[in-house]
């Protein structure tokens, strides 16, 4: 896969000089009041992560998931400028059983005062729970937010 080595990467990429300088992980990239949220999740997984600390605690319950390459996305800026919509690939793995992770996504990103204000990100389920064996083994494993 043509792209990125890391999900980050790829949005610092994107983002550029969009971001605050102080942005260098993912969790740095959004602003303290953030919404994060999944409008595909199935039942029982988190839809929604408001505010960075909570966000933060998402991030940190996908312990069993890794991304080994992200594609060079299609990036579509909204007028203004201060939002973007990105379609892009993931491969990855569930680091616990080594089951493979291929994913699509379609994120929409509304930035505030070079932070992200809103991620919307939009991925496939099916992929989710095929990786991780099953909508139990997912649902226990993520962290549940609304």
């Amino acid at each position: 896969m043509d792209g990125f080595a890391s999900f980050t990467a790829m949005l610092r990429a994107v983002l550029g000089d969009r971001l605050a300088p102080g942005a260098a992980t993912f969790s740095d990239m959004f602003a303290p009041d953030a919404a994060f949220e999944f409008p595909f999740a199935p039942p029982g997984m988190a839809r929604a992560a408001r505010g960075r600390a909570e966000i933060d605690r998402h991030l940190a319950s996908l312990t069993d998931f890794a991304l080994d390459a992200v594609s060079r996305p299609a990036v579509h800026w909204v007028e203004g400028g201060d939002a973007v919509v990105l379609e892009f690939e993931a491969r990855g793995r569930n680091t616990r059983t080594g089951a493979a992770y291929d994913q699509r996504y379609v994120s929409v990103i509304e930035l505030r005062d070079g932070r992200i204000a809103l991620y919307r990100d939009y991925w496939n389920p099916l992929a989710v729970l095929a990786a991780f064996g099953g909508e139990d083994d997912v649902v226990g494993r993520w962290e549940r937010t609304t």
